[in-house]
């Protein structure tokens, strides 16, 4: 109990930060450095985010897998998982690190990319970094069932970066200078979580004696889904704010982001603290290839706190949203009433669907679920590529919304007939 309490709190801590960072960090950005500049940094930091597209997401899964090792006292496989988690991510980085180095060689002709160049490097290793500690370090630090370590130093180098970027204003000549405040901080941030990991199940750096083809298949089988899951995620989010940079309309990044930060991503992380402490709690009651009877009623309970939150935050942001959003950015930015509901009708259904498959994600039996999510999502982004409609907003947001209407019905339906295929729920 004391375990869950304080995980609970680091995940409320982090979700405070999230709050902390993206409410005052574009509204700072906006007062010192100015519309134009804070346009850029949102630009540039999408372009290795969209383009790790080509991440193959191992943390989550391989976590799952690693806490039922730990769980079941099966010790001598953790560290084989780990090992070949390191490999598998240090190989993907090299791919992502080419694809990025290949988006701006092949763009270099763009104003946009060549009067950054040196800015997207810089922007590109930091994202890589951060991908690093988020992966084999993460697993190290989280397996057996406690966030704090790792939520607490994260939530420090996060602060520390949302401070100073800002503050750099007072000190720095060149906006441009500020990147490599990003940079630093990740690579304190890589140095610090390898001195934290003391672990006498997991050898820390990489030992090639560990890597073995079955045990990288393995891993990569069971984190297809949230690879999918992930690639849905970044079409969603920073593969809009690319579409919208890269055809033009530079002057609509720091309005989307703003839009999306207070009424999708918030909620969406507000969640992410029950999805989080709910995902190592549910392992609990899986045994023996099904979930307990004790489970279903455990479950229904989330389903009903779920559907009765998100019905109030509904109507708070159709009654309120609008009068919080100019207030926030203390007018910078304008947004109608309707832009604010499709976004949020959009966040319910993401959430919502995300928790109804909470079950199967838990162990591992995502994969098409999160090829469906991500097989909708794609066929929106390129509906929007080839429509060409970014000068009617609300037309690109009602294409999306219904991306999402057709996301969730096949989310639900493949979720109840691999529950009822795999006998899931013990009668």
């Amino acid at each position: 109990m004391n375990n869950f309490k304080n995980n609970l709190i680091s995940h409320f801590s982090v979700f405070f930060e999230k709050i902390l960072i993206q409410v005052f960090f574009p509204l700072f950005m906006l007062i010192l450095w100015g519309t134009n500049n804070f346009n850029l940094w949102v630009f540039l930091l999408a372009i290795p985010s969209f383009l790790s597209i080509f991440q193959i997401s191992i943390s989550l899964p391989a976590r799952n897998e690693m806490a039922i090792l730990f769980k079941n006292k099966k010790y001598t496989s953790l560290n084989n998982i780990y090992q070949n988690s390191i490999f598998l991510m240090l190989i993907n980085i090299l791919v992502i690190l080419f694809f990025c180095l290949s988006y701006v060689y092949i763009n270099i002709d763009r104003p946009i990319i060549n009067e950054n160049i040196k800015i997207i490097v810089v922007v590109i290793f930091s994202t890589l970094i951060s991908m690093y500690c988020r992966g084999p370090l993460y697993l190290a630090l989280t397996y057996r069932g406690n966030y704090t370590v790792f939520n607490y130093f994260d939530i420090a180098s996060n602060l520390l970066v949302a401070f100073l970027v800002p503050v750099s204003f007072y000190f720095l000549d060149n906006f441009k200078d500020t990147f490599y405040i990003l940079l630093i901080i990740s690579i304190l941030k890589l140095l610090i979580f390898y001195f934290l990991i003391d672990d006498k199940y997991l050898k820390k750096f990489l030992n090639f004696k560990f890597v073995n083809k079955k045990q990288l298949n393995k891993i990569i089988k069971y984190s297809l889904g949230f690879n999918f899951e992930q690639i849905a995620l970044l079409i969603k989010g920073p593969g809009l704010i690319f579409l919208l940079g890269m055809s033009d309309y530079l002057s609509l990044v720091g309005f989307i982001t703003t839009l999306r930060t207070m009424f999708l991503y918030l909620p969406h992380r507000a969640y992410g603290i029950f999805f989080n402490t709910f995902l190592l709690e549910i392992i609990r009651y899986f045994e023996n290839d099904r979930y307990q009877k004790k489970f279903k009623s455990y479950y229904i309970n989330g389903l009903v706190i779920i559907s009765i939150s998100l019905f109030i935050f509904f109507l708070f942001s159709y009654y309120f949203g609008t009068y919080i959003y100019e207030f926030w950015l203390k007018g910078k930015f304008i947004a109608s009433s309707e832009l604010i509901i499709l976004i949020v009708l959009d966040t319910i259904l993401l959430i919502f669907g995300k928790f109804i498959t909470l079950p199967l994600q838990t162990i591992n039996k995502f994969n098409y679920i999160g090829f469906f999510d991500m097989l909708v999502n794609l066929t929106i982004y390129i509906s929007l590529l080839y429509l060409n409609v970014f000068n009617d907003i609300i037309l690109v947001f009602k294409i999306i919304l219904a991306g999402s209407f057709t996301n969730i019905i096949l989310r639900v339906t493949v979720y109840f007939y691999f529950v009822k295929k795999l006998k899931l729920f013990a009668h």
